[in-house]
């Protein structure tokens, strides 16, 4: 019989073959369930975030633009672990699409468990000494008007360092000359000073113009009807700045490194559009505020509106008697001429001719002192007035000096073009020396004005968060597990 013997070998090449691709394509399978596990772990995280940042607070933003988290979502303390509780609730959702509704079982082939949810990182407002606050505020002017809106206050600050126009102090120079020409008065014996020249000039009605304003205060002379002046007062104890004095404000990480820190003249002058639109003062207050005016507290953080006011009115006249010192000194040889004839008629009458200079020099900056009165009145009532005036923009005679009239009944209160009292606050926010007062202020505003709305009664600006960084673990049903971390900022 003839045996036929048969060969094997291909049947167990294949075999290896079809195990290796079987292992092959098992490993990839399992390295897909791997990876898809990971993309859902970071898809419910980024899911999480987006909706624990959807809980900006509202009346926040409804005020003042901006978007931050309060951690403690409307009760009397907050706390991160509040953050963390609402995004674990919200990722159990993500997890599980299925939680709290009434639907037929199905199969989750993935399977997750969020094991792990820490905050590494928490942005608060109040960080470095108000930061995080600022950096939002000048991003929300960017985007909103860009940063053309501030060219127009550059070119006012330019005017005033070129100018000159804060360097003194006209109200200690004219007690100077005043002293000094009384002096020469009494070491010349002259009791009767109050015999009047041709013109009806003489040093008694020029001494009588001085004495009936100094005593009463800028304000009071500015102002037509003091007595609508707001009396609000804050407490001190209530403010966020007494707090942060205390060193009893929540601190956080600060502002994340990849943000601009909002320092320099440019952030300052953007930060100032910010304050200027959201908070009130003098003339346009702000609706249901504490203090009516809001920005003449930021500027000087008197604990009242009558000092705020008071404190603003008095800088404005600094300012305007620097400018119209500078323009009668430099710009109108007609009015000097004015003084000159003036000063040496009543010299000549008296018989002290050698103090016509010194009278001369008294005579312009009480005239000085008193447009700038006049100026700071016209402000004050909603009007213009030129940083450094023109020809034709004087408004006080001398005449009327001496007949003692700041302005008459019929006094023109205007000028063809110039600057508003907000367009000064503009100029004395860009000059704020502390600048970390500013942010503070104006976050003690916004904290009491939000604690005057329906559920915010124990609003704190220290605990509204703006930047988090949060690590995530997550455990899949073949226990492995996938850690990363995310991080997350209003922008």
């Amino acid at each position: 019989m003839l045996c036929r013997k048969q060969s094997g070998y291909i049947t167990v090449y294949l075999t290896f073959t079809f195990a290796i691709i079987l292992s092959l394509l098992l490993a990839l399978v399992e390295g897909a369930a791997m990876g898809a596990a990971r993309l859902q772990a970071e898809l419910v995280a980024d899911l999480g975030m987006d909706s624990i940042f959807a809980e900006y607070h509202r009346e926040l933003f409804s005020q003042y633009g901006l978007l931050f988290i309060d951690d403690s979502y409307g009760t009397k303390k907050g706390s991160l672990s509040k953050i963390e509780k609402h995004l674990s609730e919200y990722m159990s959702y993500n997890l599980n699409p299925q939680k709290g509704l009434t639907v037929v079982p199905g199969s989750n082939w993935i399977g997750l468990e969020n094991i792990y949810l820490e905050i590494e990182e928490a942005a608060f407002a109040t960080d470095d000494a108000g930061a995080v606050w600022k950096a939002q505020a000048i991003d929300y002017v960017k985007c909103r008007y860009g940063i053309d809106i501030i060219k127009g206050i550059q070119g006012q600050l330019q005017t005033i360092e070129k100018s000159q126009l804060l360097s003194e102090d006209m109200s200690q120079s004219l007690a100077k000359y005043q002293k000094e020409f009384e002096e020469t008065l009494v070491t010349e014996e002259i009791t009767e000073t109050d015999r009047q020249t041709q013109e009806g000039f003489s040093y008694d009605l020029l001494k009588d113009f001085f004495d009936s304003f100094t005593g009463k205060g800028i304000l009071y002379l500015a102002v037509s009807k003091p007595e609508t002046l707001s009396t609000a007062v804050m407490e001190r104890k209530d403010c966020l700045s007494y707090r942060a004095q205390q060193k009893n404000i929540n601190k956080g990480s600060g502002l994340p490194e990849y943000v601009e820190e909002p320092e320099g003249l440019i952030q300052e002058l953007l930060f100032g559009e910010f304050l200027l639109e959201k908070y009130g003062f003098y003339g346009q207050e702000k609706e249901n505020s504490h203090l009516k005016y809001q920005l003449e507290y930021i500027l000087y953080g008197r604990d009242n509106d009558i000092s705020n006011l008071r404190e603003s009115a008095e800088r404005l006249l600094w300012l305007r008697t620097g400018a119209n010192y500078l323009y009668l000194t430099t710009k109108d040889s007609v009015k000097i001429k004015e003084v000159e004839l003036a000063s040496t008629a009543i010299c000549s009458l008296l018989g002290i001719p050698q103090a016509a200079d010194v009278l001369a020099q008294l005579i312009i900056l009480l005239w000085v002192i008193a447009e700038s009165i006049y100026d700071v009145k016209c402000l004050l009532e909603g009007g213009e007035v030129p940083l450094v005036k023109k020809q034709g923009e004087w408004k006080l005679s001398l005449a009327g000096i001496f007949r003692g009239e700041l302005w008459g009944k019929n006094a023109d209160m205007t000028y063809a073009s110039g600057i508003s009292y907000e367009g000064y606050l503009r100029i004395f926010l860009a000059l704020m020396i502390n600048q970390e007062d500013k942010a503070m202020r104006s976050m003690d505003m916004a904290e009491l004005d939000i604690r005057r709305t329906a559920g915010n009664e124990h609003f704190r600006m220290d605990q509204c968060v703006d930047h988090l960084k949060i690590t995530f673990g997550f455990m899949g049903d073949r226990e492995q597990e996938y850690v990363f971390t995310r991080s997350m900022r209003y922008e």
